[in-house]
């Protein structure tokens, strides 16, 4: 009977092999269009704005005659079993940015890539798009609106099939695995400020005795000018020789995907044993209300310590000491918070503060002293804001997840506010969408790799407003909808090294000075819905579940960190929004992949447009002073207690239903 029963497992694979191979030979072979090649047939079209394309000795030649050019391949089968990447080279007389779409009937701006051409050299870009199917185009628009272009080639490849197909990090080593590269190679080392251009004009020295399954290890510490740098945060690419245009790098830059005892501390993550939370103003009025999760403004750049004061902490990373302010850090109240078993977020800011050394270092390049709420981008564009970013995520991890606790636990790092609304709220001027992904991906990236160079109890998580297929003001420059952004995030982030990531999401109503968010008209239980906000919720959890936004085959987490209910300081008012929160609080309950509903705020603002979201009322004459409690407080506390059905049941009629069931899925 065990012979038989492993012979029928034996069968069963040898199937799978088959159809899975089976499979394999249907998918088409990915275009390759190499223009260096002698007689090369471009087969693309001079769309719009360029003349006649002629193959030259270095590639398609493409003359520019007007303001908006482009040109456009042939249908192309780009069916594939995950995200592609396509590896183009450029030389432009003038320079400038470029742009590549795809499509099958039109072009759009969201389905497209922004990218950068140096002034007459060559300039190597790799972009990850969807896979598609049969029928699919490419339209490339070059820089300038004069001159010519040269494009030397375009390939294209399922992510991870060429070059570098994934990099694991140890706590000695970096193994790279290289896939698809035949005769002479090598790899570079890119810092985390650095990209795929920046990779071609260093010397190339062929690799010798790679071992035969293409996976083979590096140091991953190295001594450079007397100091030991960690490369946990870099990203690797193989470069081969063309040969007619020398060094070319093959595939995306990739980053490490894969930790292995990594971490110097063995902290145990703390994960809360419910889902109540607070914007914490009063910790013991916090504790008091019996919340389970916390979360705490930390305005990076104001912990920075440039004038190095003698009692400030110090912290090595990479071989260097850097500095942090006593005062500023020691305030950060997560040691009360955290003993009593409340999870902690540490929401990350980079406010401006008017000093030109502090902005320049902390600040992203393109930020905009226009910017409304002098928020801005971190600054990881640059060598030294990006060592400065590493050290600071470093040092809070170390600080918050000792296993003896002496400065309290930190269970999240969130990377941002509400990005989704970058103008607003992380500010790197006006850019494309997926250009302020892109830099999105990279802090995130690296807050992820330098938290977990400390501690592998840290999670990371992006911050989105409730615009889901809109954007906030409609301006495409300054917003992004949140649907897009996170499918944009996701295959960027996988096409250079999938890593953990999670969501802290903000469901406002879908009008902000209107509490009855079951109302919303916006909130429409469909992928396509214009906002997710409470009455819809369930699209957001449902989506977090496609496949391919998993994380090794696990749904990422959902935390609600930011949300609240506005009173007009009438009684109807008030009782109006401790029932916005009794309905809130029942959608969640419901919903197993939301780990916590954080509330704004603990005390009404007096400089928030006019919002009263508190738990507290606040002394007129005050910015945000309590005052005393409105109904919302005691419906709180009840939330996640045995009186919850008795403190709940005066909400039924206001939103006008008899039982919860009502609304719930």
């Amino acid at each position: 009977m065990v012979f038989r029963s492993q012979l029928s497992l034996w069968r069963v694979l040898f199937v799978l092999v088959g159809v899975v191979a089976g499979f394999a030979r249907l998918l088409p072979a990915l275009p390759d269009f190499d223009f260096t090649r002698a007689g090369e047939n471009p087969a693309w079209e001079a769309t719009h704005h360029v003349g006649e394309l002629v193959a030259g000795k270095d590639g398609l030649v493409i003359p520019i005659t007007g303001a908006d050019p482009f040109i456009t391949s042939p249908r192309l089968d780009l069916a594939a079993s995950r995200e592609l990447v396509v590896e183009l080279r450029m030389r432009s007389a003038v320079g400038g940015r470029g742009q590549l779409f795809w499509f099958r009937e039109g072009a759009s701006e969201e389905a497209s890539a922004h990218f950068e051409v140096g002034t007459n050299v060559w300039t190597d870009v790799c972009v990850a798009i969807p896979a598609g199917g049969a029928g699919w185009r490419l339209r490339l628009d070059p820089p300038g609106t004069e001159g010519t272009v040269e494009l030397a080639w375009l390939r294209i490849s399922e992510s991870g099939a060429r070059g570098i197909a994934k990099v694991a990090a140890t706590s000695t080593g970096m193994e790279l695995s290289v896939v698809g590269v035949s005769g002479d190679f090598d790899w570079v080392e890119l810092l985390p400020h650095e990209d795929l251009a920046e990779a071609v004009g260093r010397e190339f020295v062929p690799v010798k005795d790679w071992p035969s399954d293409g996976r083979g290890t590096v140091p991953r510490f190295v001594t450079e000018g007397g100091r030991e740098r960690d490369r946990l945060t870099s990203g690797f690419v193989v470069r081969t020789r063309h040969p007619v245009l020398g060094v070319r790098p093959v595939g995306a830059v990739r980053h490490v995907e894969e930790f292995r005892g990594v971490a110097v501390l063995p902290t145990a993550p703390l994960r809360a044993t419910g889902k109540k939370g607070l914007q914490v103003q009063m910790v013991d009025d916090a504790l008091a209300l019996g919340i389970r999760h916390a979360a705490l403004n930390v305005d990076l750049p104001a912990l920075w310590d440039g004038a190095g004061a003698a009692d400030s902490y110090v912290w090595k990373s990479n071989g260097r000491e850097f500095r942090f302010r006593k005062a500023a850090v020691d305030a950060i109240p997560v040691k009360p918070l955290s003993d009593a078993g409340i999870s902690v977020s540490l929401i990350l800011l980079a406010y401006a503060s008017g000093d030109t050394n502090r902005d320049g270092l902390w600040l992203h390049p393109k930020y905009d002293v226009k910017a409304p709420n002098r928020l801005g981008a971190f600054n990881t564009a640059t060598a030294e804001g990006a060592a400065h970013y590493a050290a600071v995520i470093g040092f809070l991890a170390d600080r918050f997840s000792q296993v003896d606790g002496r400065h309290g636990r930190v269970s999240h790092f969130i990377v941002g506010n509400e990005v989704t609304a970058h103008w607003h709220w992380a500010n790197m001027g006006d850019v494309p969408a997926d250009e302020f992904i892109r830099e999105y991906v990279r802090t995130v990236r690296l807050t992820h790799a330098a938290a977990r160079s400390v501690t592998d109890a840290i999670r990371v998580c992006l911050s989105f407003d409730h615009h889901w297929n809109l954007t906030y003001g409609n301006q495409p420059t300054r917003a992004i909808a949140g649907r897009r952004l996170i499918d944009e995030f996701n295959r960027v982030a996988r096409a250079g090294g999938n890593f953990e990531w999670h969501l802290a999401y903000h469901p406002y109503p879908e009008d902000l000075f209107q509490a009855a968010t079951w109302k919303d008209k916006t909130a429409k239980p469909v992928p396509e819905t214009p906002r997710i906000t409470f009455r819809n919720l369930g699209v957001l959890t449902a989506y977090m579940g496609r496949p391919e936004l998993k994380f090794r085959g696990e749904v990422r987490r959902v935390l609600l960190t930011e949300q609240g209910f506005h009173s007009d300081g009438t009684p109807a008012g008030e009782a109006l929004q401790a029932a916005a929160y009794a309905y809130a609080w029942m959608k969640v309950d419901a919903e197993p992949g939301i780990d916590a509903f954080i509330l704004h705020r603990h005390v009404d603002h007096g400089h928030e447009g006019g919002l009263n979201l508190g738990l507290w009322r606040r002394k007129p004459d005050s910015i945000a002073d309590p005052s005393t409690r409105k109904p919302i407080y005691d419906v709180f506390v009840a939330a996640d207690t045995p009186r919850r059905e008795e403190a709940f049941r005066f909400a039924l009629p206001i939103i006008g239903i008899t039982n919860w069931s009502e609304v719930l899925p």
